[in-house]
């Protein structure tokens, strides 16, 4: 089965600091997932599931967002000089409105009079880098380097980067928004408890987006036919994943058998002598079973 056509994103640069930051891009590797991770498939391949977003800074800037226990969010800006040494340019001090307006006061102080800020670009790069400080009680949102357009009838998903592990860990709202029709403007939320302190880097990722087709899916019971091809089709990619396995230095055991398997059935040469198994969806393409399908009332949660 061969992969269907590409789906065309188009890109705007955020408009409060255009052409600063990095571009969204793929990438299948996260830095604190254990080595192992490498020689499992299905982990980079949702990793590279999307795009992972950067913040609307320089690669030699970095901010610090400290939610202070007196309800102050302290947003400190450094920047980098050529030896990588850094040095804080100015302090934001936003103090959360009470309610749910989200409109806080902000005090801007200029730390470093050669760091090339004043009060005025200070303020246009908070502008720029996050949104709607508090309008959901206790969060910031984080704004990308670019806005999305998805083409008719798909949707951009944002949320926390995939297999990201490091620790401590923030919590972020997702969020799913029509953005074949909505201008919307990227922005990851998130949660912040007093005490907590989350730090941007021009050159690390603040979020990852996905694009999903609007469409519904239906669900319903396997039928024998499916469940037998299913446990089948295990045992068999099972033992030939087995017959091809290797041995790190280290003794973990991998394979390279699902990507084979992968790379064949993209190129659409499935069955071509390769010794690779044609699995339940493909061996049920034309046999004429119907798909079941299950009402919205047969389904958990949908009452």
């Amino acid at each position: 089965m061969a992969q269907g056509p590409d789906v065309q994103v188009r890109l705007i640069a955020n408009p409060l600091r255009p052409g600063v930051g990095r571009p969204p891009a793929r990438e299948k590797r996260r830095a604190f997932l254990p080595q192992h991770a490498r020689l499992i498939p299905v982990i980079e391949e949702a990793n590279k599931l999307g795009l992972l977003v950067f913040p609307p800074l320089s690669d030699n800037e970095s901010v610090q967002i400290h939610a202070r226990d007196d309800d102050v969010l302290a947003i400190t800006m450094y920047v980098g000089d050529d030896y990588g040494q850094r040095s804080r340019a100015f302090v934001a001090e936003v103090t959360r409105s009470a309610g749910a307006g989200g409109i806080g006061s902000c005090e801007i102080t200029i730390l470093d009079d050669h760091a090339g800020f004043d009060e005025a670009s200070a303020g246009q790069v908070l502008d720029a880098l996050t949104a709607g400080i508090n309008a959901v009680p206790g969060t910031v949102g984080l704004r990308g380097t670019q806005n999305f357009i998805t083409p008719e009838g798909w949707d951009t998903v944002y949320t926390s980067v995939l297999n990201d592990l490091q620790r401590p860990m923030a919590g972020m709202i997702s969020t799913r928004v029509e953005t074949d029709w909505l201008p919307h403007e990227t922005e990851f939320r998130y949660a912040l408890e007093g005490g907590d302190v989350l730090s941007l880097v021009g050159s690390g990722p603040i979020g990852q987006v996905f694009f999903v087709p609007r469409t519904d899916v239906t669900v319903g019971e396997a039928s024998e036919e499916e469940a037998r091809r299913f446990v089948e089709t295990q045992r068999a990619l099972g033992a030939a994943a087995a017959q091809i396995a290797k041995k790190t230095k280290y003794g973990g055991g991998f394979s390279y058998q699902y990507q084979e398997a992968q790379a064949s059935r993209r190129r659409g040469d499935v069955g071509a002598g390769d010794g690779l198994l044609q699995d339940a969806s493909m061996a049920a393409e034309g046999s004429g079973d119907a798909w079941p399908q299950a009402t919205s009332a047969e389904l958990p949660g949908t009452t």
